[in-house]
């Protein structure tokens, strides 16, 4: 499987001359579906090919629980405020259908105003895509009320990456 898909990415590679933007964008994909090479050569490090993002995914799994109960949180609460299935595990599939619902637009509209902001910075830097957004996109919505106004949330999302993390020097330079 992993050599097919190493055949794959080698044979839809770009030119990174011709065309930096797609080979950011194949740089990020890449480095998803498979391990870099390179491990960390100098220092007191661990010489793994776990690397940042792999870590990043292993987070952002741990969240699927928070969404999930939050998703279904969410449900929850409106029906009580209805007045109706007051008991917890009463129209269950309804809660979480109904939180699913509310919290699928701010999920997308996280990632798409995130992601398309850090995949513009990774082709002014030419570098490859940052996977720092992982976590911030993951979490992000978590904390947002679920009757948020999307425009708002996209503001939000664009500020906390420009100025939170962009204007510092992006992912693992923090202050």
């Amino acid at each position: 499987m992993k050599k097919a898909l190493l055949k794959f990415f080698e044979r839809i590679e770009p030119d990174k001359k011709k065309s930096p933007f797609l080979h950011t964008l194949y740089d990020g994909f890449f480095t998803f579906a498979l391990t870099p090479p390179h491990v960390t050569s100098g220092g007191v490090h661990i010489r793994d090919g776990m690397d940042l993002k792999r870590q990043m995914v292993h987070v952002v799994f741990a969240l699927l629980l928070l969404y999930l109960f939050g998703m279904y949180n969410v449900g929850h609460q409106h029906f009580v405020a209805l007045g109706q299935y007051p008991a917890f595990f009463s129209g269950f599939h309804l809660k979480l259908i109904f939180g699913i619902i509310l919290m699928l637009p701010i999920f997308v509209v996280t990632h798409v105003v995130g992601l398309g902001i850090e995949f513009y910075y990774a082709y002014k830097k030419g570098h490859g895509i940052e996977e720092g957004f992982l976590v911030s996109g993951a979490l992000i919505p978590l904390i947002m009320p679920p009757d948020i106004p999307l425009w708002i949330l996209a503001l939000s999302v664009a500020f906390a990456v420009w100025i939170g993390k962009e204007a510092f020097g992006g992912t693992g330079m923090n202050v």
